[in-house]
């Protein structure tokens, strides 16, 4: 799950703390991530390893 907009989700809506919380430890932590990139989103995107879960 990728959350567009860092300040939106870390603050104004601030789900993406939350989640990130109760994701620790578990297999698909790896799979949050939050950036203002859109080309980070691409390269995450492009680089999705499915085994990984």
């Amino acid at each position: 799950m990728i959350f567009f907009g860092e300040r939106f989700w870390n603050k104004q809506k601030p789900i993406y703390p939350l989640l990130f919380q109760l994701a620790e430890g578990k297999r698909y932590q790896n799979h949050l991530a939050i950036t203002d990139d859109r080309e980070a989103i691409i390269e995450k995107i492009l680089h999705y390893d499915a085994t990984l879960t």
